[in-house]
């Protein structure tokens, strides 16, 4: 396989072709060298899955079955909250699926308001169906869903106050910037909800492998010992690439005798694409944690596009993360960028609902709220004043409440 070939791994020959960018290529190549495709989890309406009965379920992660522990409610292989509503296991209990809940805040809380933007849909709650809304812990952003009579649905992006830089736009770039503070987390619960992940999405075969992940997801005792393996990539594709519904990627080493870890688990959800590698497999532990010799250095998996277009054309960000940390992260700064064509963005105008007039936005000042659709939509002067009218009661508590009222309205 050439490092310039359109990339297309597993050996079904129905496979979909992997389009790297020119500048990954290589990188890819020398991934797929090493690994290969073991399994593709995602929820697929046309598959029905047959779970054990309850009387016969044991679970993956304590080893207990009932009557010693309960089956009862549903548990999710990826979050509820990252899109998963329909994937769920027969091998997790009550128990342990309340464990791991708990670290659900922090994955939530370091992703910050991406599923949010995306307009992913999110658990069930009161008032708000499944719609997922951010508010920055220090109150100068906030991100809503919005919808129009006729089911248009939006997202309605709003700043505090006039001079806060949550919201800048690049005109000549075609670029929006959104700033935000974090809300708090711990690096290693990030980490251990990951991995926890990772091993639901192994085949039944192979936990055998892996005795000791989940004592180490369930016994904060065993960290120091595990300390060092908590490595995660994660790509950042565009939004308009993002995904509804998570997609777990397992991948496993080709050759074992290479001084790599066994497999490799790499999770698409909303724009994000998230690389972690299984510590601790069976064959690892004398290959590499006690042979004493230097392991190589782990290839990471390019983030990959379905087209040659998309792959040559839309960029992407990269970084690597060490997540070990037990320390709580507090009021971590972050800024993501969201691209807009230049030229639609030249030929836009701001346009003000109570005065009905407009201004190319290139000689608008400052923006407090954006409003993005996902189509490209023409919208009415009657649809712009029920926009405005909707909007004026959408944003955080702000100081200067009346000093604007133009509402920007872009296309993501």
């Amino acid at each position: 396989m050439q490092a310039n070939e359109l990339l297309e791994v597993g050996t079904d020959p129905d496979a979909v072709p992997l389009h790297f960018s020119k500048a990954q290529a290589l990188f890819a190549q020398g991934f797929f060298q090493a690994y290969d495709f073991q399994d593709i989890l995602f929820y697929n309406p046309e598959v029905v899955v047959k779970h054990k009965l309850k009387t016969d379920r044991s679970c993956r992660f304590c080893q207990k079955q009932m009557p010693d522990v309960t089956f009862k409610k549903d548990a999710h292989i990826y979050p509820e909250f990252i899109g998963n509503r329909k994937l769920v296991s027969d091998f997790e209990c009550d128990e342990c699926n309340s464990i791991f809940s708990k670290l659900e805040n922090d994955l939530n809380h370091f992703l910050g308001p991406v599923l949010a933007l995306q307009g992913i849909q999110g658990k069930k709650k009161k008032g708000r169906g499944r719609d997922v809304s951010y508010t920055a812990p220090d109150n100068r952003l906030k991100i809503e869903p919005i919808k129009l009579e006729d089911g248009t649905k939006g997202i309605a992006v709003s700043k505090a106050d006039l001079g806060d830089p949550s919201i800048t736009i690049n005109h000549s770039g075609g670029e929006t910037y959104i700033e935000y503070t974090k809300h708090d987390y711990i690096p290693l619960n990030v980490y251990k909800l990951l991995l926890k992940m990772a091993v639901c999405s192994l085949p039944e075969a192979e936990m055998k492998n892996y005795p000791s992940l989940p004592a180490y997801l369930l016994d904060d005792s065993l960290d120091e010992k595990m300390n060092g393996c908590q490595f995660m990539t994660i790509h950042r594709k565009p939004f308009s690439l993002g995904h509804r519904a998570p997609i777990g990627n397992l991948f496993k080493k080709r050759d074992k005798n290479r001084l790599l870890p066994t497999h490799v688990f790499v999770l698409m959800f909303a724009n994000f694409v998230v690389q972690i590698y299984l510590p601790e497999h069976l064959d690892d532990i004398p290959l590499i944690y006690e042979s004493g010799k230097l392991p190589e250095i782990a290839p990471i998996l390019p983030p990959f596009f379905y087209s040659r277009k998309e792959a040559d054309t839309l960029a992407y960000t990269s970084t690597n993360y060490m997540m070990n940390s037990k320390d709580t992260v507090e009021k971590e700064l972050e800024r993501i960028s969201m691209q807009n064509n230049p030229q639609a963005l030249a030929k836009a105008h701001v346009y003000n609902a109570y005065t009905d007039a407009s201004v190319p936005v290139e000689n608008f000042g400052e923006t407090m709220k954006l409003l993005l659709f996902e189509e490209q939509k023409i919208i009415s002067k009657t649809q712009l004043k029920e926009l405005a009218k909707k909007a004026a009661q959408l944003g955080p508590k702000r100081k200067q409440a009346s000093e604007n009222q133009d509402e920007t309205s872009t296309t993501d």
